[in-house]
């Protein structure tokens, strides 16, 4: 009977001795920190280990980073030699006092901590990983939003780059083409501005490979090319779906954009002409066709046209030669007339990094004008459906890119497009409030009255304020029947008959005395009839042929 209880005794202290509390680290850091490791003398904060030191989130809006750590009571870290808070992976970023001395080891898990100063503050550039594509390994620089969100589903652009590509490079472990880096795309730089004004740009992964593995086909003049089919295949097979699970990717193929500049411009057309389901859209700088130039055509020529909800965009410098500049020229022409719908920007600089870095933001969110903005437009290129029948409903984001579901419907009607020809549109003029703290103001439209369908343009659309919305505006959208739009905006300021300010939803009775020349036409605009405000003609009127003077009344 001894035994049995001691045996039963035994059994209960081992369960016991499983059963841990979980720690939490909260702390308030220094204005501008953006990364926050916790490090500590216990294994589970990697044994003093700075390099290894246990990374925390950032707690959105707040200068606070938190973690919790699971099997570690707040009594086993008092009892240690203690913990402290780095903001990078080594004892240079260490906390210090406000009066820059060294800060005592923490042995009592603040709610919160508070960090007065670092001894230098990290600023990264990404994050690099190797991994492996196709059997071999390849430097993978990350660049994740600034407030990282696990439970979101980002954006994706991956692009790719030459490694010792370009001058200074650097030596062989370090990216030649430092696509992320101010003296070369300067990507990082660009996201940055975007994220302060409120576009959200997701995360954006750039691949780092050679010559060999973006051509398709070998090159006599080149060794080692034509080995695009194998990094391709891993690419697709292994890399994306293993990225796409370990960070918060959105699984839509319109959340997906693929990109490069040279060789790796001809890497990315190859791939989403393999691969058209995948990307969303493709992004080529100065594309270096012309190494598989005759292979290249041929391929697309035994293809069977089947049209893509893709689109294709290329970037042209006025230093590209006519062998680059002659390629592009021609698949436009074919993406054009046979499988979707090609875009060329072209512009001043010469054939490099920093001149392809400048149009990163633009070639990744607009929209060229002659380019569909609905999917079901894209969807069938050849009878695209008569838009001027559907009534969209609005959609807005103070601030922000995510928006909500204001449900105001467009109305039928005519819109002036050039002020005297009148095309059938669906019609929406809404008033954009004030907010004297918020710069930016997106919009989009669905098709569904609960904004459950069909979206207008594949992104949101930002008004583009250059200050804060200090009075109340204006926006008018008008939907034509080849899916194309105009919206314009204009402040309230501009909206004024002698004097009174008229705004949506209000009743007026003003009028306004209109001198007539030869012209006996009267107009009577969105807005007033100054370029500046003008939103397009509501309606007209002729006087008659004797008539100088008309009053116009407002109601």
């Amino acid at each position: 009977m001894k035994q049995r209880f001691s045996l039963l005794l035994i059994g209960i202290l081992m369960a016991v001795s499983f059963v841990k509390a979980d720690v939490t680290f909260t702390v308030n850091v220094p204005s501008g920190t953006k990364y926050c490791y916790v490090v500590g003398a216990l294994p589970e904060l990697s044994s003093w280990a700075a390099g290894a030191a246990v990374s925390m989130d950032k707690v959105a809006g707040k200068d606070q980073f938190t973690v919790t750590i699971p099997g570690i009571p707040t009594a086993d870290v008092a009892a240690s030699e203690g913990y402290k808070y780095i903001c990078g992976p080594d004892w240079k970023y260490v906390e210090k006092t406000a009066s820059g001395d060294e800060v005592t080891n923490r042995k009592t898990v603040g709610n919160p901590d508070v960090v007065a100063k670092w001894a230098s503050t990290y600023s990264p550039v990404g994050i690099v990983e190797n991994w492996t594509i196709a059997g071999n390994n390849y430097p993978v620089q990350i660049l994740l939003p600034t407030i990282y969100d696990k439970t979101k589903q980002y954006p994706i652009t991956y692009m790719f780059g030459r490694h010792q590509r370009y001058r200074d490079a650097g030596s062989d472990t370090e990216m030649g083409d430092r696509i992320l880096y101010s003296d070369s795309w300067g990507v990082a730089e660009t996201v940055e501005e975007l994220e302060k004004n409120g576009t959200e740009v997701g995360v954006i992964a750039v691949i780092y490979a050679q010559l060999p593995e973006f051509t398709p086909w070998a090159n006599a003049e080149f060794a080692g090319t034509g080995k695009a089919d194998a990094f391709l295949k891993g690419f697709v097979e292994d890399f994306k779906p293993a990225f796409e699970q370990k960070y918060a990717i959105s699984s839509n193929k319109s959340a997906c954009t693929i990109m490069g500049a040279d060789v790796a411009g001809l890497f990315a057309f190859y791939a989403t002409m393999q691969h058209p389901n995948l990307f969303g859209r493709c992004v080529m700088f100065s594309p270096a066709f012309w190494y598989n130039k005759k292979e290249l055509r041929d391929f697309i020529g035994q293809l069977t046209p089947t049209y893509t909800s893709t689109y294709f965009l290329f970037v042209e410098t006025s230093a590209d030669s006519n062998w680059i500049t002659d390629e592009i020229t021609y698949y436009e022409n074919w993406i054009n007339n046979n499988v979707s719908f090609a875009h060329v920007y072209k512009i001043e600089g010469e054939h490099d990094d920093r001149t392809w870095g400048t149009m990163f933001a633009t070639t990744l969110f607009d929209i060229p004008i002659e380019l569909p903005t609905t999917e079901a437009a894209i969807s069938n290129k050849q009878s695209i459906t008569d838009y001027t029948a559907n009534t969209w409903y609005f959609m807005k984001g103070e601030g922000t890119t995510s928006l909500t579901c204001d449900g105001t419907p467009t109305q039928k009607g005519n819109f002036y497009k050039d002020g005297k020809t009148a095309i059938p549109a669906q019609i929406l003029v809404k008033e954009i409030p004030v907010d004297k703290k918020k710069y930016s103001y997106y919009w989009n439209l669905n098709s569904g009255s609960n904004c459950d369908g069909e979206l207008l343009m594949t992104s949101p659309k930002d008004i583009g304020f250059k200050d804060s919305r200090k009075t109340i505006s204006w926006q008018r959208v008008a939907v034509f029947a080849d899916g194309s739009y105009e919206q314009s905006a204009a402040s309230s300021e501009h909206f004024k008959v002698n004097g009174t300010t008229m705004t949506i939803g209000n009743n007026y009775e003003v009028s306004a005395n209109v001198t007539l020349g030869d012209d006996k036409t009267i107009s009577v605009h969105y807005g007033s009839v100054n370029a500046g405000s003008d939103m397009g003609e509501q309606v007209s009127a002729t006087a008659s042929d004797d008539c100088i003077e008309a009053t116009v009344t407002y109601s």
